[in-house]
Parts: structure tokens; C-alpha cells; sequence
């Protein structure tokens, strides 16, 4: 990527790009680039001036495509996906799509990200406030003092879903001083282990055998 960025800068128009994105003399607009220059420019800006970027693209299919261009010139970005839209009443319908959105929401809160890609539609669409995710979100870990109560109250004041048996995102459980819960942002879900109050240990575990 240094090496892209160091030939980039010895042309006239990324020097004038790069000025002009530095002090803020923006929107600035590039024309005459294919896809894959547009996302070894957009990696260049971010490494020769800092900060992230933001990627407005024409669907998902091309958001995918952008996010393995960057990763493959050593970025993190992250797609932020568009709704799961229902064109009639439906009895249910997946969630995943929310989830999805919901994990990507998170990431940026945290700032985990250096750019986010977004397909137009999903872009200008309502989304919930920063304020309000902030203060659904919360860590634990092993030698924290919670009670159970307090921690299931949270679950469902977010949002979660009590089962029997954690088997998708939005759920938890709870049996004994063992609490399973399944986080949008996570692959797998997450086992709590309490002694009394203070957690004891946290491991992921397979939806199927429902093992560690």
C-alpha cells in the first residue's frame, strides 16, 4: 500500500486531491477512475492524511466487491447493508438483515472500521441514533461483579429474546448461573459462566452441539 501511495503522490491531481480532503476544501470530485483505482485512491487518503472514509456505492453487490479491494490493500472496511424489504404482510420474516446492520452499527460506534461502504438505498435510510445504541451497549468480562437479574434485564431492555435454548441472533438464556446469549456482531454465540455474582468465565459455543 506505501508503495501505491508513494506513486499516487507524485502526480499532480492526487497532490491537489490529498490538499484539498487535508483542509477540509471539500466535496471534491474524481472522474476518468475505474473501481479499482477509486479504492486504491480512497486507501491512499486515508493513509497519507489519516482518518476514515465513507463509500457511497450503487448496491450491495458492488459494496462486497469494494470491501475486498481494500482488504486486499491491507484496510478493515465494513459494509453496512441495506434493509430486507417486504413487498406484502408477511406472517415473519428473517431478522438477519437487521442484525447484520445492527453488528455494522456497533463497529462504527466503537470506531472499528476504516471505511464504511454503503449502498445508496441503505445510506439514506433511518437508522437508530448513536445515543441511543450507546446506551444499549455494555462489556463484560471474567472477574466482573453481575447479578444475573440485572444482566437479564438488560438483554431485554435491548431487545433480546428469552428461549429455552440459544439457537439464533437476539436470543439468550439462562440456566442456573449459566447465561447463553447471541449477539448480532458475533459468529458464534457466548456462554456466561457466573460463581455468585462475579463471572466466572466467557467462551463461545456451537449453536448445534451446543458445546464450547
Amino acid at each position: 500500500m506505501q508503495f501505491i501511495t508513494s506513486v499516487l503522490s507524485k502526480t499532480r491531481e492526487f497532490s491537489e486531491l490529498s490538499q484539498a480532503h487535508k483542509n477540509g476544501a471539500i466535496p471534491a470530485a474524481v472522474f476518468g477512475v475505474s473501481h479499482i483505482h477509486r479504492v486504491a485512491v480512497i486507501s491512499s487518503l486515508i493513509e497519507k492524511n489519516g482518518g476514515k472514509a465513507m463509500l457511497l456505492v450503487s448496491d450491495e453487490g458492488e459494496a462486497q466487491r469494494s470491501a475486498e479491494d481494500f482488504v486486499s490493500l491491507g484496510l478493515k472496511p465494513l459494509v453496512f447493508s441495506d434493509r430486507e424489504y417486504a413487498p406484502r404482510v408477511v406472517l415473519s420474516h428473517s431478522r438477519e438483515y437487521e442484525h447484520i446492520r445492527l453488528g455494522t452499527l456497533s463497529k462504527v460506534l466503537e470506531g472499528d472500521f476504516d471505511v464504511l461502504i454503503c449502498p445508496a438505498t441503505a445510506a439514506v435510510g433511518r437508522t437508530i441514533t448513536p445515543e441511543m445504541l450507546k446506551s444499549r451497549c455494555f462489556s463484560l468480562k471474567t472477574g466482573d461483579k453481575f447479578n444475573t437479574r440485572e444482566l437479564v434485564a438488560k438483554f431485554s431492555a435491548a431487545g433480546y429474546v428469552r428461549c429455552e435454548q440459544v439457537e439464533g441472533v437476539g436470543q439468550y438464556a439462562v440456566r442456573g448461573g449459566i447465561v447463553d446469549v447471541f449477539t448480532p456482531d458475533a459468529s458464534q454465540p457466548i456462554r456466561i459462566d457466573f460463581w455468585g455474582d462475579e463471572i466466572d468465565t466467557i467462551a463461545s459455543f456451537e449453536v448445534d452441539s451446543q458445546r464450547r
